[in-house]
């Protein structure tokens, strides 16, 4: 089950002891209708999650403020993927402002079974630094864990601790000292979904061949309904592809000091590459063996006899 699923069906609130005091505090199940209402749900299949991580690793200058291209897809947007290390599920839900510059990402994630939702909003806004010193009441932190590869980040991306988490901590042993100590362990938890989301900002917004294939569940839904189950959420699974061929041109020449004409013949996976500021995604493809053309070699199977 997808994980927005799994929200939307949460109905167990999210209930702490602390000295004999029950905290009901902001969970899984409070989020349950905006995940819901979305105006759209994007299921980011291996691949495009591949990219993302790939745009971070090797291209952490294009996440830089200033970019025109960082900038939410919608006002509202729900954004889940698998982490193939982990086999978790991550999700985020985007809220922004207008024109996608400014907003807000709530993380949530699932750990031995269980679905969990960090403690605090990230805010965003790519036009002008952020004020750390108290929104509304509301003090707002750095993310500090941040590498030095997004510092042009750090003034644009806060923390934002609810309030009820915040009335909690403080009736905690460390007090209202406890708060900073608090978003500091949650900033440490999400910096990497924030970065991976906003590299997702950025291949949505670029020459991608993004291909997006909606999900519809209404036929699927009145079998559950009739057999009592919970309806499933309609959603876009979202794939990077098939572009035009693009040869290399270099495949296929001397190195001019090497004793090999031509690399071996290979398969090179899907990656991308970057012109200038665009990024574009070059297929998997066959290199080598003196010419890009030429077919994989035929899969034979061998038998003991």
């Amino acid at each position: 089950m997808y994980l927005a699923d799994r929200i939307a069906q949460w109905t167990t609130p999210l209930t702490v002891d602390l000295r004999g005091k029950e905290w009901t505090l902001p969970g899984v199940s409070g989020f349950a209708e905006r995940v819901s209402q979305c105006a759209v749900r994007y299921v980011l299949m291996e691949d495009v999650h591949e990219a993302c991580c790939q745009l971070a690793e090797r291209w952490s200058d294009l996440l830089d403020p200033a970019n025109p291209l960082l900038r939410a897809p919608l006002e509202q947007t729900w954004a889940e993927w698998r982490d193939p290390e982990t086999a978790e599920q991550i999700g985020v839900l985007i809220e922004a402002a207008e024109k996608g510059r400014a907003g807000s990402l709530r993380i949530f994630w699932t750990r031995g079974g269980v679905v969990d939702v960090a403690q605090a909003d990230i805010a965003f806004d790519f036009d002008r630094p952020l004020d750390f010193v108290q929104t509304f009441g509301q003090p707002r932190y750095a993310l500090r864990a941040l590498p030095p590869a997004f510092a042009g980040l750090k003034r644009h991306l806060s923390l934002t601790l609810d309030e009820e988490w915040q009335a909690y901590f403080r009736s905690t042993e460390l007090g209202a000292q406890g708060l900073p100590e608090a978003s500091s362990l949650c900033g440490e938890n999400l910096w990497r979904d924030v970065i991976r989301t906003l590299a997702f900002f950025i291949l949505v917004a670029s020459r991608l061949p993004l291909i997006e294939r909606p999900v519809e569940r209404t036929r699927l839904n009145a079998y559950r309904i009739k057999a009592g189950r919970k309806p499933l959420l309609d959603h876009v699974e979202i794939r990077i592809g098939q572009a035009a061929s693009q040869r290399s041109g270099q495949d296929g020449e001397a190195d001019g000091g090497g004793s090999r004409k031509y690399p071996r013949l290979h398969m090179v996976r899907g990656h991308l590459v970057r012109r200038r500021d665009n990024i574009f995604w070059r297929t998997a493809h066959v290199r080598g063996g003196g010419s890009s053309d030429l077919p994989m070699p035929a899969t034979r199977v061998a038998r003991m006899g």
